[in-house]
């Protein structure tokens, strides 16, 4: 039997997106959509004295809402169900603090929390030096493990390679209290054959000095310059207006407006191949 299902809304500003179902028996479903630390499906069991702990809190949780108290809800942050038989369902605003950190406390007792706030990382993913072609991707995941198996599953030939032919290097450290969902930046891989393939360079700028940096990423659309598709440049520096800086200086005929700045909020784990400010660019 089922005992409660929280479903979370996705609103304009970023926020964990994921549904998490507890039945009965303790047994825990949950699925991470975005902005999660963990993506995907995964089943686990909770112990008899976590269920206890939780039934009393869905109680609460359900008198505090079973007459809607809230008589327009503004901006929903959770859709809730509890019951297996004769259902309530209702939402919660986010101005709702009280029911906000009752959800929360499920969080955490379930499980469910240390998924949907994990730390997450940068991660270089590469193919090592043995295969013919050059593959490479910036990844955010919770392990390098993670961040090869999601490399993997977003290539196109997956059969022909497995986690054994690349690296995970972690490049990059997340910044305390962000959430971003990890996700693919971008790949490259030099292996297609089509004309005017694109072209990835490496350790362009100046040098790097003993300095604390951040990881800044530009997605460029290529209007100006005939490229169908996004460019990428991966920049290493203190702040976003020195990024903007280092990659003019590098690409003078870049407008402004030619590319949009992605700051990762990760401070750069200094890895020996990242030699100059642009350790990576693809064109």
């Amino acid at each position: 039997m089922e005992i409660l299902s929280v479903n979370s809304i996705h609103g304009y500003k970023p926020r964990p997106d994921f549904v998490f179902r507890l039945y009965d028996g303790g047994e825990v479903q949950y699925t991470g959509r975005y902005y999660v630390g963990v993506v995907g499906e995964e089943t686990w069991t909770i112990s008899t004295g976590k269920l206890d702990q939780v039934k009393l809190l869905v109680d609460y949780l359900k008198r505090r809402n079973h007459k809607s108290y809230l008589k327009r809800i503004q901006t929903p942050i959770y859709s809730v169900v509890t019951g297996d038989g004769l259902k309530l369902q209702f939402e919660i605003d986010e101005s709702d603090a009280v029911s906000d950190d009752i959800i929360r406390q499920i969080l955490d007792i379930t499980g469910v929390g240390q998924r949907v706030y994990a730390d997450l990382d940068l991660y270089l993913v590469m193919s090592k030096a043995r295969n013919r072609s050059r593959e490479l991707g910036i990844v955010r995941a919770r392990d390098s493990d993670y961040a090869m198996e999601m490399f993997l599953n977003q290539r196109s030939s997956k059969k022909y390679r497995n986690s054994s032919d690349y690296w995970a290097f972690r490049i990059g450290r997340q910044h305390p209290d962000t959430l971003h969902n990890p996700l693919i930046y971008f790949t490259y891989t030099n292996y297609q054959i089509q004309e005017n393939t694109r072209t990835l360079y490496l350790n362009l700028g100046e040098d790097l000095i003993h300095s604390p940096y951040n990881v800044y990423i530009f997605v460029s659309f290529g209007k100006r310059y005939n490229d169908p598709t996004a460019s990428y440049f991966l920049v290493l520096a203190r702040n976003g207006d020195d990024a903007r800086e280092i990659l003019q200086h590098q690409f003078p005929h870049f407008m402004e407006h030619d590319y949009q700045l992605v700051d990762t909020e990760s401070s750069y784990q200094p890895i020996p191949m990242f030699t100059r400010h642009i350790p990576i660019a693809i064109r």
